[in-house]
């Protein structure tokens, strides 16, 4: 009989090591089935201990052990990824088992796999270069590599941060090596695992791997390069808890695994910029610092030269190319930022916000359109944080007032207004309301493409399926992304702008009601060396990251109980920590914490720090912490 100590792999935040017995004596590293609160769970093992070296421990102990039922145990995953994993847990300050409940996806425990993964031989560590450029020359230099991977007998791996990406990357870089490629996303069904798996584990022969960040444990230890595309994509961080970077972990493994580490995007990340201006990283050839596109852009301001002017959602010019459409047969894809019909509502008289009465978020306002199957639908609100819908109301909750008005550009406002252009136009629109799985989504692209002419009306959602450019794309309205108080927002805006203009084969145009802004210009331009020297003159001014490191730990609850909850954290982190509400009301109230790591020696950030990484994991659930957020607020 032996004890054995297991880590469940559960999302079940503060659970760590727990104990239990078997009739089998299970390695160091397998992955075993345990039951846990009434259902079976998977668990790593830590360690197994004869019964009788415990004998004692377990005489004194006041609870009885559960059992391990069958013989499930499987290694799935070296040691050097188990310590590329737990340096990762450390960095982004999340309990160890939540962390390997993301990494380790359960299906690679349910495929039939009996694989032990060997210890990767190290000659290489921290080598790390970049390359920038559009998708045709990315794929093309990782065509070269691959080719020369392959020569030298050793393995390719490319990270992508969506299936669309992977799709996209199978069909171009998988052309004369089919049988040696394997593209794992989510989505997937055993069979079509178990069929990956055996082109991944057969030794016999280097393979390409294309998976997205939850598949990173098949890397193998042949591979030479891990190439991360599209590295500045925000797609790469995890929308739930535990709050992860993908991209940290493939650095670290790529290290554990001594292999070399390509990172490329269209447009890199500002951090990433900084670390090649300092030397830290290299650059892989020449790095392509102006876009050029065929079609023409312009900027179009949309501010009102007289404030007797209606308000207008399309330009004259913009406006002028929808309605030539049925004799020009072109296509169109116009960009907008929001869903629904406005994207806020507000009371003329007492300025309240219309929220939810669950969650205190904005409600956004959806309606019916005109000749539309839906015009039997009445207007409504939808809450995007909770799913709360409710029946459109007339009247101020806060004062009574009458004169709600709706500000901000939907996807719904702007479908509306090309019926009123255009009534026989096909007008398809791609959101989250019409396209609620990939499949949807990839069906309104394709009928888009084959349909003229057309309009294709999306949020950016849209760009993950739109990988064909079209004659005119559009931005309807920046201000939106713009107006995010998000210190990476020019990052954002600025790659996006990118994308769609790439789109464009003859015309794109920029909306905005503030042309002033150099981004646009810089994007017109495609000139990306001076949106790079801006963005970091801006961001060292404020000390902002690259220059710092900033950690966030947001609550909300109860008036009462946030307010608790902020003495905790004012007790546990004292002065090096600065409290911000950042959401008052009646019945919820959110705040965050903000911690500032700066720079010791040599512009040097030393982190993570081990003091503040034991107080960050102390903090009871209701907290949740982000290492190097998106946005401060």
């Amino acid at each position: 009989m032996y004890i054995v100590s297991v880590l469940p792999i559960t999302k079940n935040f503060g659970l760590e090591e727990l104990s239990y017995f078997s009739a089998n004596e299970y390695e160091s590293g397998m992955v075993v089935k345990v039951p846990l609160r009434k259902k079976d769970v998977w668990a790593l093992v830590i360690e197994s201990t004869p019964a009788e070296k415990a004998r004692m421990e377990l005489r004194a102990s006041n609870f009885s052990l559960k059992k391990i039922k069958g013989n499930s145990g499987k290694i799935v995953v070296s040691q050097a990824f188990m310590r590329a994993a737990q340096k990762f847990s450390e960095y982004e300050a999340q309990s160890f088992s939540s962390v390997l409940s993301v990494l380790l996806p359960s299906i690679l425990f349910e495929v039939k796999r009996q694989v032990t993964p060997p210890e990767p031989k190290c000659t290489l560590a921290g080598d790390i270069s970049v390359f920038q450029g559009d998708t045709v020359e990315r794929y093309s230099a990782y065509k070269s590599l691959i080719r020369e991977t392959f020569a030298r007998k050793k393995s390719f791996f490319l990270l992508v941060p969506t299936a669309e990406d992977a799709r996209s990357a199978e069909k171009e870089l998988s052309r004369g090596i089919e049988q040696f490629t394997a593209t794992v996303y989510g989505g997937k069904n055993k069979k079509e695992l178990n069929k990956l798996l055996k082109t991944i584990d057969d030794g016999g022969h280097p393979v390409l791997i294309i998976a997205t960040p939850p598949f990173l444990s098949l890397i193998r230890n042949d591979t030479e390069i891990l190439a991360i595309d599209r590295e500045g994509s925000r797609s790469f961080r995890t929308f739930s808890r535990p709050n992860i970077d993908w991209r940290i972990f493939a650095k670290m493994l790529a290290h554990e695994y001594c292999t070399r580490v390509l990172l490329g995007s269209e447009i890199l990340s500002v951090e990433t910029m900084q670390k090649v201006r300092n030397g830290g990283y290299h650059e892989w050839g020449h790095l392509k610092m102006r876009e050029i596109s065929e079609g023409e852009c312009s900027i179009i301001s949309m501010t009102k030269e007289e404030s007797s002017e209606p308000f207008k959602i399309l330009s004259p010019e913009l406006e002028k190319i929808i309605q030539e459409l049925p004799e020009t047969g072109k296509k169109v894809f116009l960009f907008t930022a929001r869903r629904g019909l406005s994207p806020t509502t507000v009371c003329a008289d007492c300025e309240t916000l219309v929220t939810c009465k669950t969650c205190d978020a904005p409600l956004v306002l959806y309606g019916n359109l005109e000749g539309d199957q839906a015009s039997k639908k009445e207007p409504y609100f939808l809450c995007h944080k909770c799913g709360e819908r409710l029946k459109a109301k007339d009247q101020c909750s806060h004062c009574g007032g009458w004169r709600l008005i709706a500000l901000g550009i939907g996807t719904e406002q702007v479908e509306k207004e090309l019926k009123r252009i255009s009534p026989h136009l096909k007008v398809f629109r791609l959101d989250k309301e019409t396209a609620s799985t990939p499949l949807k989504a990839q069906k309104i692209v394709e009928e888009f493409l084959s349909t003229t002419p057309s309009v294709l009306l999306g949020t950016e959602m849209a760009l993950h399926f739109l990988r064909k450019p079209v004659e005119i794309s559009a931005v309807v309205s920046a201000d939106s992304i713009l107006g995010v108080p998000d210190f990476r927002i020019n990052e954002k805006m600025m790659s996006l702008l990118i994308y769609i203009k790439s789109l464009g084969t003859e015309k794109t145009f920029f909306q905005t009601r503030n042309p002033e802004n150099s981004i646009f210009e810089c994007a017109k331009e495609g000139n990306l060396l001076n949106f790079f020297e801006r963005e970091l003159n801006e961001r060292k001014k404020f000390a902002f990251p690259p220059f710092s490191l900033f950690i966030k730990i947001i609550w909300e609850g109860t008036p009462t109980r946030a307010e608790k909850d902020s003495e905790i954290i004012k007790e546990t982190f004292g002065e090096e920590v600065q409290i911000i509400k950042v959401r008052g009301g009646a019945r919820l109230v959110k705040y965050h914490a903000l911690i500032k790591i700066e720079p010791k020696t040599d512009d040097e950030i030393v982190w993570p720090e081990t003091a503040l990484v034991k107080k960050l994991l102390s903090l009871a659930p209701q907290f949740s912490v982000f290492v190097d957020p998106d946005a401060l607020l």
